[in-house]
């Protein structure tokens, strides 16, 4: 079993960037500025987070130690996962100002 305070390597690192870049252009986001933080400690046992920045046009992506415990497949998934999140997002902002006035 791996450490839950696993650290990627370059070529990890390296798989996992050219991945988010497949992503990000598949979800037309290539004009977006994109940060990927790769973190030491983890976080409720959560593999991946996203934080979009619409107004700003800027994509965060978190990626958490137990991340790197999972099959290359699942490892896809979590980073698709994220990324669909930006899709909800229009839908998230009707529903919370219709919530909120």
């Amino acid at each position: 079993m791996i450490s839950k305070n696993k650290h990627p390597t370059k070529k990890e690192e390296k798989r996992v960037m050219d991945f988010l870049s497949d992503m990000q252009y598949l979800f037309a986001l290539q004009n977006y500025d994109r940060t990927v933080v790769f973190k030491n400690e983890p976080n409720e046992d959560k593999a991946a987070s996203v934080y979009v920045e619409e107004d700003y046009q800027r994509i965060k992506i978190n990626i958490y130690p137990c991340f790197w415990e999972n099959s290359l497949k699942n490892q896809a998934e979590y980073l698709l996962h994220e990324f669909c999140h930006y899709l909800v997002l229009p839908l998230d902002m009707v529903a919370y100002n219709a919530l909120t006035g």
